[in-house]
């Protein structure tokens, strides 16, 4: 599968990918954005923009013009933001592609971002944020994010702080919609039942940004060791939750794509290592999974885990153990076969998802500047050998570089006793 790239005179990009096995069209509009670029007092800002998009502009006067186009037609809508993308897409029929394009398009171009909604959407902002601090597994991972890159824009919740969202002001929309979305920081994908030239045709016609250029850039991101390498947030809970890692690889390092399939092997699905030895021999938790997740510049590497309060020390120290396990002894070639089958059969199935596939090449455009076809991705993942398996466990599972985050109604003092486990 290959995306076709027109870049128009203002610097707007489109990506098209037509797709003969679907009926639906996604159309989605991706921007170079989010809680990474923001300013301490303005955390939380590109995630409040998000939802003013949706709050009414020119040709869909309110939230109910909007959904309705769309829930008319059978269609999903939605938006999203991380640390370095926000992205904003409906997904239709592909008879009603145009339809996706006018929508979308009069609330980029368009959104009044009025004051009397922006007071009414601070209340929405407050409650999903009040959602994520009584969900310890957001929180523990929220706080791991603070633990291991500290006072770094990455180390922000991406919803901000309540105290940002009661400042914010209209002005404050105004300028970073200025800032951020000019035609040259954003990204048109149309995946689907259309062709290219029906895809540049639309985008031609609705989507006229006005020229400008971005006005702010991310703040580069140097690793440094943290100053403690445990947090504990003492809490009432029946279960632990905790968050144990540390640095990884960017979007660009050769031994990414191993580093996910170590991932795999440690944490993802029925089958992996951790998921037998913590859950299924030990009995300690009910979910525990370990994700690799990159950025521009800097990446982590992790295990997550709800465990049994009084058996939490056990479930570290099997962690640890399974981490030192791999790095010293590798994997085997079965374990290695299986987690590329896993990650390319989980691929394939994706891409039958016309959504799926928009967002794989708006990340790859915006985060990694580069179109990899599905084909080259599977030969990258299909090349990656035991030796640099062994090599990515080396390097990220040392102990050195291991920092855990707990939720729970820990003891004061557990910190010290936690982070003797880690060396240990």
């Amino acid at each position: 599968m290959q995306a076709k790239k027109h870049t128009f005179q203002n610097g707007l990009r489109l990506i098209s990918i037509p797709l003969e096995s679907t009926a639906s069209v996604t159309v989605m509009v991706a921007v170079a954005a989010g809680s990474r670029y923001e300013e301490k007092y303005e955390n939380g800002l590109a995630h409040f923009m998000e939802h003013m998009f949706f709050k009414g502009a020119k040709r869909y006067p309110n939230t109910l013009a909007v959904s309705s186009a769309i829930d008319g037609k059978g269609g999903i809508f939605n938006a999203f933001t991380g640390n370095e993308m926000v992205a904003y897409y409906v997904k239709l029929a592909s008879k009603h592609a145009e339809l996706a394009c006018d929508v979308i398009s009069d609330m980029l171009l368009h959104a009044k971002c009025s004051p009397a909604e922006i007071k009414r959407e601070r209340g929405v902002i407050i409650e999903e944020i009040n959602m994520y601090e009584d969900d310890p597994a957001a929180k523990v991972a929220e706080n791991f994010d603070r633990l291991l890159f500290g006072n770094h824009p990455l180390g922000r919740p991406v919803a901000g702080p309540k105290k940002n969202i009661l400042a914010l002001q209209r002005k404050d929309f105004m300028k970073y919609r200025k800032d951020f979305y000019s035609p040259d920081n954003l990204v048109v994908v149309i995946a689907g039942d259309i062709t290219h030239n029906q895809a540049q045709q639309l985008t031609e016609k609705y989507f006229r940004f006005p020229a400008g250029k971005k006005l702010r850039d991310y703040l580069p991101f140097k690793t440094k060791q943290p100053q403690s390498c445990v947090h504990i947030h003492r809490k009432k809970t029946e279960q632990a939750h905790l968050v144990l890692g540390g640095f990884a690889y960017d979007f660009h390092h050769p031994l990414k794509y191993a580093a996910g399939l170590l991932a795999v092997i440690l944490g993802g699905g029925m089958s992996s290592r951790l998921f037998i030895e913590v859950r299924e021999r030990r009995g300690l938790c009910y979910y525990i999974s370990t994700h690799e997740g990159s950025y521009q510049d800097c990446g982590a590497f992790v295990t997550t885990a709800g465990v049994n309060i009084k058996q939490t020390a056990v479930a570290v120290q099997e962690i640890v153990k399974q981490y030192k396990k791999v790095a010293k002894n590798g994997v085997t070639a079965a374990e290695l076969r299986r987690a590329k089958d896993l990650i390319l059969g989980r691929s394939a199935l994706s891409y039958e998802n016309s959504f799926s596939v928009a967002n794989l090449f708006a990340s790859q455009e915006l985060l990694i500047q580069e179109l990899a076809s599905t084909e080259e991705i599977a030969k990258r993942i299909e090349a990656v050998t035991r030796a640099e398996i062994k090599e990515v466990a080396q390097a990220l599972l040392r102990p050195d570089n291991l920092y855990l985050a707990l939720i729970g109604p820990f003891k004061q003092g557990a910190e010290a006793r936690f982070a003797k486990l880690l060396v240990s």
